[in-house]
């Protein structure tokens, strides 16, 4: 099993080491665990106790020696929805505070594909119609999944698109989306998408970063400059 992807949900590598490994040998004492997953048994005790406190692994005795022995995996889940309860009832705290230090112009930097993620699950969120300018292939390239079903909940929350692009360029078409097109020159080697008083710039070079900027005036004037190129641009 990748054990990436319970690295991903939480766990430390070493716990989810010894997590699999109890899985796979059903109960071990912690001689047996340092001999199947290479880790001293000084340390061992230590992610015990952590796998222990998600509740993700239970003591037993047994003719006087100590075993140890995995949750049942529908524990994870558990343990997932526990971790997001405690997060809703933080958030009206996190929202105060992130309020009063609010400024005129909030701007947030994300790097890489978790931030492009973000930011279009963003757009999804505020529910806004909304416009752009730059390639639109690159998003695809880089998360083609992701970009499908970004395209099919747009789709179904019926927001509109107007985006303007390199002449030629193929896509995935947005039901209520509609293209115009500029020669190559035209087109920065960014991306910009404007929607309601935000403005998400996607830089492609590699690690992708992206800028998103909160103003409504700055917004306006972004839109005022794609409404200039939108007259230019012609349809395909």
């Amino acid at each position: 099993m990748d054990k990436e992807k319970l690295i991903d949900i939480g766990l430390g590598k070493s716990e989810a080491d010894i997590y699999l490994a109890l899985l796979r040998l059903g109960k071990a004492t912690v001689t047996t665990l340092t001999k199947e997953t290479g880790i001293h048994r000084t340390y061992i005790y230590d992610l015990i106790e952590k796998l222990r406190e998600k509740g993700l692994v239970s003591q037993m005795a047994e003719e006087n020696r100590q075993y140890f022995q995995a949750a049942d995996p529908e524990r994870l889940k558990e343990y997932l929805v526990e971790k997001i309860d405690a997060v809703e009832k933080l958030m009206p705290e996190l929202i105060k505070l992130k309020e009063k230090y609010k400024t005129d112009v909030a701007v947030e930097v994300y790097k890489g594909k978790e931030g492009i993620k973000t930011i279009l699950s963003d757009i999804i969120k505020q529910g806004h119609d909304f416009v752009g300018i730059g390639t639109i292939k690159r998003f695809e390239d880089i998360m083609p999944l992701y970009i499908e079903q970004f395209v099919s909940r747009m789709n179904k929350k019926g927001l509109k698109e107007r985006h303007i692009m390199v002449d030629g360029e193929k896509i995935i078409e947005a039901e209520r989306g509609e293209y115009r097109y500029l020669p190559k020159k035209y087109i920065l080697l960014s991306s910009m998408l404007i929607y309601g008083d935000k403005v998400a710039l996607f830089i492609w070079k590699e690690p992708y970063i992206q800028i998103l900027i909160n103003n409504s005036d700055i917004a306006k004037s972004y839109l005022s400059q794609f409404n200039v190129l939108w007259r230019m641009a012609t349809p395909n």
